[in-house]
Parts: C-alpha cells; structure tokens; sequence
C-alpha cells in the first residue's frame, strides 16, 4: 500500500482511540489479507511459495470505501472496507483453486477485504461521525507473511512477495 493511503488508516486510527481502547495494528502491518492459511509445514509453504511465484497478476487497485464492524467474541474489529477490481478477485480465485489442487486449504470464511484498523476490548464501538473521503490504492504486489505474537504485540514477518506484471 502506498504512504498515502497508509497515511488515512493512521489518522482514522487516531479517531477510534478517542472511542475505544484495544489493540492498533502499526503502520507497517497494515494489509489485506487474500487467504489465510493457519498453521502450515515446511512442505506445504514451499508448495504455496512455488504456486504463488508461477501464478501472474495485473497491477490493480482497491478501493477503500467505509467502515465496517466485525462483531467479534471479546470486542468488535473495526475496518476499513475495501473494493477490488474484477481481476484482483479473479487472481485470488485462481490462487485459491491452485491450493486445493494441492490440498492446502484455507479459511473458508466469505472473502470480505479490508484493512484491521483496532481490535476494540469492547462491543457496540461508536463510528458515526467518523468520515473520510473514499481512497484508491494501487496493487502491485502480494506479499506472503507469516504471523506470530511476540511481547504481546502481532508481527508480521514478510517470507516473499511478488510483483504483478
């Protein structure tokens, strides 16, 4: 994402901290996810890395439209809806359908995209009155990331990436 559109999540973060405690993801974790995978082996996350390397995509963009509440068990998550274009969609269909074919399989919950803005310790968090203008960020790559806690804090570390073309 470019340092425009990681400049808005930042100042719609500082917003929701006048509303509600919780955990803010950094800057630099700022993400849309297109698959989840849980817990993989060396095996598998080498087959994920080749089908993710030998599958091409076109630069695109989102649009990041409104914001949103996953109604959690232990606080709500607010986040930033975005919009893909046709192709982004039909590239992560095709990731998608390449990882079964291998049987690596992911979260089968209904692809929503969006940024985490807080993982809030409390329900029912007050957005109204919250505006900003709807923004565009290209997509140039994709980034495979493993997670891990570490002092508390959510890290993701970047294992590769690549570039549309």
């Amino acid at each position: 994402m470019n340092p425009k559109t990681r400049d808005l999540f930042e100042s719609l973060q500082g917003m929701l901290k006048m509303r509600t405690a919780g955990s803010y993801p950094r800057r630099e974790n700022f993400h849309v996810t297109l698959a989840y995978f849980g817990e993989v082996d060396e095996g598998k996350l080498k087959d994920i890395q080749k089908i993710m390397e030998e599958t091409s995509f076109s630069p695109n963009e989102l649009l990041f439209t409104r914001l949103s509440v996953f109604e959690e068990k232990k606080g709500d998550h607010i986040v930033l809806l975005a919009r893909p274009q046709d192709a982004l969609l039909a590239y992560r269909e095709k990731l998608i359908k390449q990882f079964g074919e291998k049987w690596i399989y992911t979260a089968s919950k209904p692809f929503r995209p969006h940024v985490t803005l807080v993982r809030a310790k409390k329900k029912k968090v007050d957005c109204s009155g919250i505006s900003f203008e709807p923004t565009a960020s290209p997509v140039e790559q994709v980034v495979l990331f493993q997670s891990y806690q570490r002092f508390g804090k959510r890290i993701y570390e970047p294992l590769s990436s690549y570039h549309a073309g």
